[in-house]
């Protein structure tokens, strides 16, 4: 074998493994534990699934909920949150419209917010859409979906307890593999 070709050898073993593979292996480990860490406590991964937020996110669209958005602040109006529904893996991701203490009421689709019109200038999908008013306790939010074309009985939404809002939206728009 060649010094050139020898000399290559050294240099991506060096490059890749580092001078001394048993500290290699240790740093493996220790950013593997942390990535895990990472991903299972303050940016968890996300798949959406469904039409409800259309045209911004998409069935098979990849993303994260950051859980560290709301430790210091309040959940605010238009804010993408992600809602633990039930279990540790199933999660609503829906749009808030309504604040604590607030009344919101859907007349002729038009979001009304204490009487007064929700400019959404988001959407994209009209509807005809009716709701009564809905009075907002002290730790209630109401979220709903942006694809608003859709018929009033295929969504989820409403009244989220603050507890439930696991975090806000980010990254969400991540190309699906």
């Amino acid at each position: 074998m060649s010094t050139s070709v020898r000399r290559i050898k050294g240099c991506l073993k060096k490059v890749c493994i580092g001078s001394n593979w048993r500290h290699t292996v240790v740093r493996a480990v220790v950013l593997s534990a942390l990535a895990y860490g990472v991903c299972t406590t303050i940016f968890l991964p996300v798949r959406i699934q469904g039409d409800s937020m259309l045209p911004l996110y998409e069935t098979g669209d990849y993303g994260f909920i950051n859980t560290l958005a709301y430790r210091w602040s309040n959940p605010r109006r238009f804010d993408i949150v992600g809602i633990r529904m039930a279990g540790n893996s199933v999660m609503y991701l829906k749009r808030i419209i309504g604040l604590p203490g607030e009344t919101v009421e859907i007349h002729d689709g038009t979001v009304h917010v204490n009487g007064k019109a929700l400019s959404e200038p988001h959407l994209q999908f009209k509807s005809d859409w009716e709701l009564g008013k809905q009075s907002l306790s002290g730790d209630q939010y109401f979220v709903i979906g942006d694809n608003r074309g859709m018929s009033i009985h295929y969504h989820t939404f409403g009244k989220v307890k603050r507890h439930r809002i696991v975090g806000r939206a980010w990254l969400l728009k991540i190309p699906s593999l």
